[in-house]
């Protein structure tokens, strides 16, 4: 099914695009992601936004709180993000069940730049 969001705001341009290069993200002094596998999201009304695939996640427990509906995307888990003995809240998403034309982006993670020390892109 493709995006209801489409037909009701058909001027409003959501787009991927392959990182080109590694994206680390670090978290309480540790790199928690690493990967040749992130995905950009651009949409407007929003900063760009770095999805990345779960498995390249170490060292995180995710624990959903709560679930959000997007038009364009679909259906996302908000995330806590547990690091050691420290729990991030509001920290990340994911969306479990995406729109045909947003299915790239299904089960990949994002983290709210805010949340984390530090995300680099090298390469």
């Amino acid at each position: 099914m493709l995006s209801p969001g489409i037909t009701e705001y058909p001027d409003h341009k959501v787009r991927t695009e392959k990182i080109k290069g590694r994206v680390e993200i670090f978290m309480d002094g540790e790199r928690v992601v690493d990967t040749v596998d992130a995905l950009k999201i651009f949409e407007d009304g929003h900063e760009p936004r770095i999805y990345v695939p779960r498995s390249a996640i170490r060292n995180l427990e995710l624990l959903k709180f709560d679930d959000y509906h997007c038009p364009f995307k679909g259906r996302a888990e908000l995330l806590n993000v547990k690091h050691g003995s420290q729990v991030h809240e509001n920290a990340a998403w994911s969306y479990r069940q995406t729109y045909d034309d947003m299915a790239e982006i299904e089960d990949l993670v994002a983290f709210y730049p805010n949340r984390v020390q530090e995300c680099r892109i090298t390469g």
